[in-house]
């Protein structure tokens, strides 16, 4: 709301729970900010219609237009019991991705906001790539459920050199995988 950046979330249903990942997508100051509905049109251009908030707001739409280009994005991130498996929709450049992970939590209480709690950094145990590149799992020392988890694949390219769409995974692990 109060950002220039809209958000892509990708949901999992794990146990039952649905949990997943936020991947800030498309940021601009041209976007200004009160994003709240949206909607696409016959030729895939996406409208954005603002909501007026005096501490969070903008008025009017704006047009975001597709230009028909095929973006590189992660399209599905998979929990598993000791870390993530992140799907691309393209191969993944020959240079792999710089790989820094974390997690914390919040205060959650009837005041509004909170710092990070239990910020710390994980290290991954191992990463492998899958032979067509489009999966990258990443193992990390255990998941703790109710963290939220930040994966940065900085520099993340695909084969042609266009880079990631939304580098920064944010997974919210309520639920732990039965894997």
């Amino acid at each position: 709301m109060n950002q220039p950046t809209l958000i892509r979330f990708l949901p999992e249903v794990v146990g039952g729970t649905t949990q997943g990942t936020a991947i800030p997508f498309l940021s601009s100051t041209a976007m200004g900010i009160g994003n709240h509905r949206f909607a696409f049109d016959e030729k895939g251009s996406l409208w954005v219609g603002k909501t007026h908030l005096t501490w969070a707001g903008d008025e009017g739409m704006r047009k975001i237009n597709w230009l028909g280009n095929t973006m590189f994005i992660v399209d599905r991130v998979k929990l598993l019991a000791n870390g993530f498996e992140i799907h691309f929709n393209q191969p993944l450049g020959e240079k792999l991705p710089g790989l820094e992970v974390s997690r914390h939590t919040y205060d959650y209480h009837a005041r509004y906001g909170s710092a990070k709690i239990d910020l710390k950094e994980v290290n991954p145990v191992e990463s492998t790539l899958s032979d067509d590149r489009q999966t990258l799992r990443i193992t990390l020392p255990r998941i703790d459920t109710k963290r939220l988890y930040t994966i940065n694949l900085k520099h993340a390219s695909d084969a042609d050199g266009r880079p990631l769409m939304g580098d920064i995974l944010r997974y919210n692990v309520i639920a732990p995988a039965s894997e």
